[in-house]
């Protein structure tokens, strides 16, 4: 009987990695440089900062373009989430939010 017991583990333990999110996975990538480059479309002002240290702020100007670059993780606050294009280790991420509103990301 106590065979009986030990292929329940591994059931239980299946649809848990099945639900995980290969989104924050792919947002999150563990021991790998990040580089972040931000092209401003209009004035905006970025907060950015890596793991869990001090953030550093930036103002740009339109047509600017910025690189950010984090070996642990990556936050950004920007005050106008309309007004930047991101483009993270070469993938164009697109605009991240609406025009004149803040929007907060982290990778």
């Amino acid at each position: 009987k106590p065979a009986e017991t030990k292929p329940v583990p591994p059931v239980t333990s299946t649809p848990v990695e099945a639900s995980a999110p290969p989104v924050a996975e792919a947002a999150k990538p563990a021991g790998r440089a990040l580089e972040m480059i931000v092209e401003s479309l209009d004035n905006v002002e970025i907060e950015y900062g890596s793991g869990s240290g001090p953030l550093r702020k930036v103002q740009l100007g339109p047509d600017r373009v910025h690189t950010i670059r984090s070996r642990n993780g990556l936050r950004l606050n920007i005050s106008n989430g309309g007004a930047v294009n991101l483009n993270l280790n070469g993938r164009d991420l697109g605009v991240p939010g609406d025009l004149g509103k803040p929007v907060k990301l982290s990778y």
